[in-house]
């Protein structure tokens, strides 16, 4: 269950990657009213970490719409990635990032790693919004990562009512990138 409004979302989904590669005849959308918050209510998450999931399964070692293998990239900072689905090199290309802006290619190759790795990672990072194209203008500029240390991506949901007022566009935009994936455009 998508709460926009709150940039969160509900799921009781057991495997991520199963329900990221399903058809779209196999979803139902609707609007619901927002659920209320109890001591049984499932926690919320941030829409990031969907959108990270749907990218990383998605992608299968591909390229994304809007990643291009020429794009110079660099990570803002280290996203929190302990419930997000990570390759066993997700580590060393997210610390080379932080560090270095560079590119796709040259990532494999500093790294000594296989290519579709480096695409999966980048295309989850891309869609979710954790990283910065250098070398293109409005493309893909990082809206969810801050450069600010004081900006937060910890496990926690916004509580209700708290957003800033920026967060509507990149929510716009969460949204746009999550519904073309499930439409399966």
């Amino acid at each position: 269950m998508l709460l926009g409004s709150q940039g969160t979302f509900v799921s009781a989904v057991k495997d991520m990657g199963e329900f990221c590669r399903a058809p779209f005849a196999s979803y139902e959308i609707s609007s619901i009213a927002a659920p209320q918050d109890g001591p049984d209510s499932p926690p919320r998450r941030r829409l990031e970490e969907l959108l990270w999931c749907a990218a990383f399964h998605a992608s299968d070692g591909r390229l994304l719409e809007g990643c291009l293998l020429t794009d110079l990239i660099r990570m803002p900072r280290w996203p929190n990635m302990t419930r997000l689905p990570i390759t066993d090199n997700s580590m060393r290309i997210c610390a080379r990032l932080v560090n270095f802006p560079t590119t796709v290619i040259l990532i494999a190759s500093i790294l000594k790693i296989d290519r579709s790795e480096v695409l999966q990672f980048y295309s989850a990072a891309f869609t979710a919004g954790f990283v910065t194209v250098m070398n293109r203008e409005g493309a893909g500029t990082s809206e969810s990562v801050s450069d600010d240390p004081s900006h937060s991506h910890g496990d926690e949901a916004p509580a209700d009512g708290e957003s800033a007022p920026d967060e509507q566009p990149k929510n716009q935009r969460l949204f746009g990138l999550l519904f073309k994936k499930l439409l399966g455009l």
